[in-house]
């Protein structure tokens, strides 16, 4: 894994695009854009909130490039996961 994802995910998801590419909560599916906000179990994207644990997000970085992460990889406060071990749930699709 990347030092570069390795450290999106430690941090703040707040700002970056995001799309919600699988989700127990069929609705939810195919959401698309910033990610406005961001609590332990949820975020906010688009202004819609989604728990985290229930999807899979599509991340842009701020140099555009994009990976798939399981939402429950990130399913803790993002001050939380500053100490947290990433493990290997993620995928780079290119």
């Amino acid at each position: 894994m990347s030092d570069q994802i390795r450290d999106i995910l430690r941090e703040d998801l707040i700002g970056l695009e995001a799309e919600i590419i699988e989700c127990t909560d069929e609705g939810k599916e195919g959401i698309r854009g910033k990610v406005d906000d961001e609590t332990r179990d949820m975020l906010k994207v688009d202004g819609r909130w989604v728990e985290k644990n229930n999807c899979v997000f599509l991340i842009v970085a701020s140099d555009d490039r994009m990976f798939e992460v399981d939402g429950s990889v990130i399913d803790k406060r993002p001050e939380d996961r500053k100490e947290m071990r990433i493990p290997g749930k993620w995928e780079d699709p290119d």
